[in-house]
């Protein structure tokens, strides 16, 4: 996995780097194991996997507090969700959403069910960094599209509200319980 997002900062950073900057967001608390030394070394390593002449232009950063968090994505214009993973939901395609920013995801688990794609952002197939840096290119060279896509992403991540959910869940248990809706 960290090659794949070396990769794809790699890739993003070549083409995107004159005009963004790219930022490398992941909570890596309980995952010492996985990344074999701890935070500091995994993203010594994702580092040293980006070019030189982009490396300027990419930021790493782990753990930070919601509000940290929050702020990255009211400033971001697009969101990157590479994943390799079934998702179970995409909780950080909903929070972009939220603050009016199109998604690029990997078309998987729970990023298939939150994304719509062209409406909201775009889903692309897992562990393809070349479609990811042509989805990001697209949404970000398309003022329309990307104006579009802000006010539909806002939209829909209402409809994931406690209210709405738990509105669904209602109609959901009763429909079980044979009371209709």
């Amino acid at each position: 996995m960290e090659t794949f997002i070396a990769l794809c900062a790699r890739e993003l950073a070549a083409e995107l780097a004159d005009d963004y900057r790219i930022v490398l967001y992941g909570p890596t608390r309980g995952r010492k194991k996985i990344l074999h030394g701890g935070q500091k070394n995994y993203l010594d390593r994702l580092k040293n996997q980006i070019c030189p002449r982009s490396a300027g232009s990419v930021r790493f950063t782990v753990a930070l507090p919601h509000k940290e968090v929050s702020e990255l994505y009211r400033r971001a214009a697009i969101c990157i969700l590479p994943s390799l993973w079934k998702e179970p939901f995409g909780i950080p395609a909903v929070e972009a959403m939220a603050a009016g920013v199109p998604v690029v995801a990997s078309n998987r688990g729970g990023f298939a069910e939150t994304v719509q794609t062209g409406l909201t952002g775009l889903l692309v197939p897992p562990g393809d960094s070349g479609e990811i840096v042509r989805a990001a290119e697209r949404i970000l060279s398309d003022t329309d599209l990307h104006r579009g896509m802000s006010l539909e992403s806002q939209r829909r991540a209402r409809t994931f509200s406690w209210k709405n959910v738990g509105a669904e869940a209602r109609a959901l248990y009763r429909i079980i319980m044979g009371r209709g809706r």
